[in-house]
């Protein structure tokens, strides 16, 4: 009987239009889904926790989050708010500065003329 790596060596596994040489789709996918049910099992046994006191947790956690993002979210408008009125405010003063100039630039014309 021949050593295993000499096999190996001797018989390329690339894909040359034949089924019964090299590797098919089908037998990826089946190596995926064996894949998964043994990822599958594993977190099973090793779990550390029951199924209804994980789900509790993790609900838990997810109203923790959305509290929170509300939290991050009012931050956020009442921010927004802030600067608005602030730019509002610096708005209405460059107007009211830029309004007295042009009445100013226009007595000086006046008075010219």
């Amino acid at each position: 009987m021949t050593d295993i790596s000499e096999r190996l060596r001797d018989e390329p596994m690339a894909y040359d239009g034949e089924e019964s040489k090299g590797w098919s789709g089908s037998t990826f996918l089946a190596g995926i889904a064996l894949g998964a049910f043994v990822g599958a099992g594993v977190a099973l046994l090793f779990a550390p926790d029951a199924g209804w006191k994980t789900r509790r947790r993790l609900h838990r956690q997810i109203g923790d989050m959305r509290d929170r993002a509300e939290d991050k979210w009012d931050d956020l408008r009442g921010e927004a708010r802030r600067e608005l009125v602030r730019r509002k405010r610096n708005l209405k003063s460059d107007a009211q500065r830029v309004a007295g100039r042009a009445r100013d630039i226009v007595e000086d014309v006046k008075e010219r003329l």
